[in-house]
């Protein structure tokens, strides 16, 4: 169930019920039937199992409420980004955000098509970081940025004679018309570098976030099987920490 409004147990306790009896389910099966939830740190913190039994009449030790893993596991993931020594990472994400927003519409997703033709490319369509979605999203961002690097880098080239005619010695005219065309394309990101995706570093990061977010995405989807049991979450997440070591280690 969704957390809507709701400031307290008891509350969230209502939205389960009133949403499981949306679906037909009564609160006689429930109290009879209901083993075990997960649920995420918003309804651990606020007591949902203890709530949950007084609005069904039921036996606290009835019931088995667990922090759902795959919440778990995103959270462990954005602690590990907040870390100092991992300041680089969200540096390139914001990299990486700049480039898929710049080239998602308008003129400038003209150009990416054009490009990629130009450049005997086939291309994934841009992809946006959505913070408030498991890291399937932001797999997809870097295996994008990844597929489509020869496109960007070629536009990203582009950019930069654009911008060093803009500054030349060229007529007035033309610096104009060349300042009206990247307005137009995107007014908020055009001062991207070229330098910020040319480099090996930039290259070689992406590789390694493509591979490690590809470890996660299986963990993640493991984890998120409803029909598995709470144990086999665990190894889950077992396994998931043993690919990581090995892959460090190749590092």
């Amino acid at each position: 169930p969704f957390c809507q409004t709701e400031l307290t147990g008891e509350d969230l306790a209502g939205n389960c019920v009133r949403l499981l009896e949306a679906f037909g389910l009564k609160r006689t099966a429930l109290k009879e039937q209901l083993t075990g939830c997960a649920v995420d740190g918003a309804y651990v913190n606020f007591q949902i199992e203890k709530h949950l039994c007084q609005k069904l009449g039921m036996r606290e030790k009835w019931l088995i409420v667990s922090w759902d893993s795959a919440h778990l596991l995103e959270l462990a993931i954005n602690d590990a980004k907040k870390q100092s020594k991992f300041f680089w990472l969200q540096r390139f994400i914001k990299t990486c955000g700049t480039l898929m927003n710049k080239y998602s519409y308008g003129k400038q997703y003209e150009h990416l098509l054009e490009a990629a033709e130009l450049v005997e490319e086939q291309i994934l369509q841009p992809k946006q970081f959505q913070v408030t979605r498991f890291v399937q999203c932001e797999l997809r961002v870097y295996e994008t940025v990844l597929r489509d690097w020869t496109t960007l880098y070629y536009l990203q080239e582009q950019d930069c004679v654009i911008n060093s005619l803009g500054g030349g010695d060229v007529s007035t005219r033309t610096r104009r018309n060349i300042h009206t065309e990247c307005e137009a394309g995107d007014r908020d990101n055009f001062s991207f570098k070229h330098d910020d995706i040319k480099s090996v570093d930039f290259v070689c990061k992406l590789i390694g976030l493509n591979d490690i977010y590809n470890i996660l995405v299986r963990a993640s989807m493991s984890v998120q099987q409803v029909n598995k049991y709470p144990w086999e979450h665990d190894d889950s997440i077992r396994y998931l920490q043993k690919c990581l070591n090995e892959y460090s280690k190749l590092l």
